[in-house]
């Protein structure tokens, strides 16, 4: 199987002119993504540890030292630009980088180690001997908020990005002439998805860098004629919001793909409305899978039949797998994942690996290294579809019951994003505003008493004029709670 950078020097020698990189005030072709990769990578190859430390917008040069930092046998940690100062403090302390790419003012403020080398983004640099050590078995440490908010370190081997890269070809058909978008920043897993599917398969990747165009992604869609699309769900809500959910504005678009969160019936429902000749993939996968390891694939003539109030999301890719264990029989429980693509290790913390990285006996007897999600899911008529986390397990009047139970209620009754918690024993919920419907707490209560039981019934429901998001266009459950708790809808 090639390796990502293997496969990027492959594109770079084939199609050295083509578009790599489309940024909106210059392109940056193949072979000058490969000349600053191997440019980068003679800079991180000195470094004592080979760790290389990435905070920076995405383009051009973030890239350049992802791919750099790889074909120097480095393990690279990618950051957002905007992140907190503790939360880059945070992960410089832990990942200790001996190189930051970071513009210098940046880097400063992290208090790296005291033998960093801080290179900015766009610095000149001079070539430098290849390092003659064996590479890394880490590619890359994604450091993800956890439960508790404290940044978490998840360690992906190469051998488990080569194995998810080398899916993403045939499966998203990736190939010269397509435009992709890249709407994550790069310290959220979902943008692999986007870097090495676009540049390890010869198509053109454009990073949504603005302001402008992360809050109306769908103009730079219809301005940039992109044809794949990547993000999580919740952006076709912002699409939705300003209207632009439509055949217009994604006119080029021939695959839509999402992870990340639960893909509504509705976004799919409005996706073929607006696109019935495109495509949808709809994929799981915690971070510790190397970004996603399963698939559904969505025409507009069977999305109808397998999407309940939420689309299901696949049976496992290639040599991965997935059980699900605990429930109350073999058609429910709890995500277990195994195979190639399984993250090694949490960066800096055995008891917590120890915790969620355990044998796994499957049914013909094997026992493999597996990953506990802590996600359950339920099987029906030959789809799989997610049904909530186990810490959203509660007991309420004597009950035990999926808060995300409450949520898919309201999604039928018309209130599409919606967020249910559980307090002092007690059901709450909050929905998002509906353009043109007006919320009334009582005739909504009334309606879910037709649906659920009557202890899941929420004994409050409060209207939001938007959701809050965090860093990765996700809905924040934390900062649900706050304003629910403060009295704010906004």
């Amino acid at each position: 199987m090639p390796s990502v950078v293997d496969r990027l020097l492959n594109v770079a020698a084939n199609v050295p002119d083509a578009p790599a990189v489309v940024e909106d005030l210059r392109v940056f072709s193949y072979a000058e993504l490969a000349e600053r990769a191997a440019a980068f990578a003679g800079i991180f190859a000195q470094g004592p540890r080979r760790r290389v430390l990435i905070v920076a917008e995405k383009g051009f040069q973030a890239y350049a030292a992802m791919f750099g930092s790889l074909m120097a046998g480095a393990t690279y940690a990618p950051v957002a630009v905007d992140a907190t100062q503790l939360r880059l403090q945070t992960i410089s302390a832990s990942f200790e980088p001996d190189t930051i790419v970071a513009h210098p003012a940046l880097a400063a403020s992290l208090t790296p180690p005291i033998d960093a080398r801080i290179i900015a983004p766009d610095e000149k640099l001079v070539s430098q001997a290849p390092d003659s050590r064996s590479p890394d078995d880490i590619a890359y440490v994604i450091f993800t908020s956890g439960s508790t908010g404290a940044p978490k370190g998840v360690a992906v081997p190469r051998t488990g990005l080569d194995h998810y890269v080398d899916w993403i070809g045939p499966a998203m058909g990736l190939a010269p002439g397509d435009r992709m978008s890249q709407h994550p920043n790069i310290g959220f897993d979902l943008s692999v998805l986007d870097i090495y599917g676009a540049l390890c398969h010869g198509a053109a990747l454009h990073p949504f860098i603005d302001r402008g165009s992360r809050l109306l992604p769908a103009r730079k869609v219809q301005n940039d004629r992109i044809t794949v699309w990547n993000s999580v769900p919740s952006v076709l809500s912002i699409m939705e919001t300003a209207r632009e959910l439509d055949a217009a504005h994604l006119e080029s678009v021939r695959l839509f793909t999402f992870c990340g969160e639960v893909l509504r019936r509705d976004h799919v429902a409005k996706l073929f409305a607006a696109r019935p000749d495109a495509i949808v993939l709809n994929t799981y996968g915690p971070t510790e899978a190397t970004v996603a390891m399963t698939c559904r694939r969505f025409t507009v003539d069977d999305w109808d039949r397998a999407c309940s109030t939420s689309a299901p999301f696949g049976e496992a890719i290639g040599d991965m797998r997935l059980d699900l264990v605990g429930g109350d029989d073999g058609d429910e429980g709890e995500i277990v994942i195994s195979g190639p693509q399984l993250a090694r290790f949490y960066w800096n913390d055995p008891a917590l690996t120890a915790e969620k990285f355990r044998d796994h006996t499957l049914p013909d007897g094997r026992v493999v290294k597996a990953f506990f999600t802590g996600d359950y899911a339920r099987r029906s008529e030959g789809d799989t579809y997610f049904l909530g986390r186990r810490d959203d397990m509660v007991k309420v009047r004597g009950h035990r019951m999926h808060v995300g139970a409450v949520s898919q209620a309201l999604e039928k009754i018309g209130w599409p994003t919606a967020v249910a918690f559980e307090k002092g024993g007690q059901l709450f919920a909050a929905v998002e505003r509906v353009q043109g419907r007006t919320f009334d707490q009582a005739e909504v209560i009334a309606e879910l008493s037709g649906l659920l039981e009557s202890y899941s019934v929420p004994s409050e429901i409060r209207c939001f004029d938007a959701m809050p998001k965090n860093q990765n266009d996700k809905i924040d459950g934390a900062k649900v709670r706050a304003m629910f708790e403060s009295g704010s809808t906004r």
